[in-house]
């Protein structure tokens, strides 16, 4: 697993970043954890309030950092925009990652 680890920061070191630290890490469960209820119940994403509201229901992070997180994925293109909404998804690569592990 720390082979695949590294092998994926070597391929994507933008989206693996977004594992670096434990709270980086829920952030990151917890949005993806969003998106895939979404996904499930025919909505597209996550948005950048929902995240906040889920980081400070689960005690994760300040709404600020859950937003300094959201605002680094969409960046960075680890999540992209749906249509003219405030929802995102997760990039390809980001779900090949996901998969992969």
């Amino acid at each position: 697993m720390a082979r695949w680890f590294l092998a994926a920061h070597e391929a994507a070191p933008r989206t693996a970043a977004l594992f670096a630290t434990q709270q980086r890490w829920l952030l990151c469960h917890a949005g993806l954890a969003q998106y895939f209820l979404a996904a499930r119940c025919g909505g597209a994403g996550l948005t950048r309030r929902g995240l906040g509201l889920l980081a400070r229901q689960h005690g994760i992070a300040s709404r600020n950092t859950a937003y300094a997180f959201f605002d680094e994925a969409l960046k960075y293109e680890v999540v992209l925009p749906v249509g003219m909404g405030e929802e995102v998804v997760p990039s390809a690569l980001t779900l090949s990652i996901l998969t992969q592990w």
